[in-house]
């Protein structure tokens, strides 16, 4: 799997620029922390190499195509858009009609320790970053985008989080993430450091 940016610039209006052409290059498997105060450009940019927004100029590049055209590529939001009436299995499940898929979906929330027969309202803040966290890694992507992944948790769910997406690069996925975790940060692989836009540290 291989990632490529670049000099991608995202601008909004004509007054704010929040990406300013970053470029880099990454080949999986591999885990990346993307890094930076608030308002540095991380999850703009997790959301150009997902495909979910589009660049005012430059490109991403997956494997040589766009990535709405790559396959095999999950996206863990910065906030979920959960059914609060669903019960958490069928919530989490990308594709509820499909029976593997919602077995790996099960056999990871077991895992995680969140329960699956509760509807997604009932549970903590947390659980629900779990619940989504699964439903993404259950696909198998090749190429996992995780914004902030860790928020909102506690030291051990949170640890549980971190060890799970860090473990899908030993089965071939090319992980990057965007966090505020240092203690996160530091069990990537390598490290991409923003600041107002621009990438200050190419790791």
């Amino acid at each position: 799997m291989d990632l490529r940016a670049d000099r991608l610039t995202k601008r909004y209006g004509r007054t704010v620029t929040a990406l300013d052409a970053v470029s880099f290059s990454v080949s999986g498997p591999a885990s990346v922390a993307v890094t930076g105060p608030s308002g540095s450009g991380k999850s703009t940019l997790l959301r150009l190499l997902a495909g979910r927004e589009r660049p005012t100029r430059g490109r991403v590049r997956v494997d040589g195509r766009s990535p709405r055209r790559a396959g095999a590529l999950g996206f863990v939001a910065q906030r979920d858009d959960l059914d609060p009436g669903a019960l958490a299995l069928s919530a989490a499940a990308v594709d509820p009609g499909g029976p593997h898929l919602r077995e790996r979906t099960e056999a990871l929330l077991a895992r995680l320790g969140v329960p699956t027969d509760v509807a997604v309202r009932e549970l903590a803040a947390g659980d629900r970053r779990l619940l989504t966290v699964a439903g993404v890694l259950a696909t198998g992507p090749r190429l996992l985008l995780a914004d902030e992944p860790a928020a909102e948790l506690d030291a051990a769910a949170a640890d549980r989080v971190a060890d799970l997406l860090l473990g899908t690069v030993g089965s071939g996925t090319l992980l990057v993430l965007a966090t505020h975790d240092d203690a996160l940060a530091a069990r990537c692989g390598r490290r991409l450091v923003l600041e107002r836009g621009r990438l200050v540290d190419p790791g």
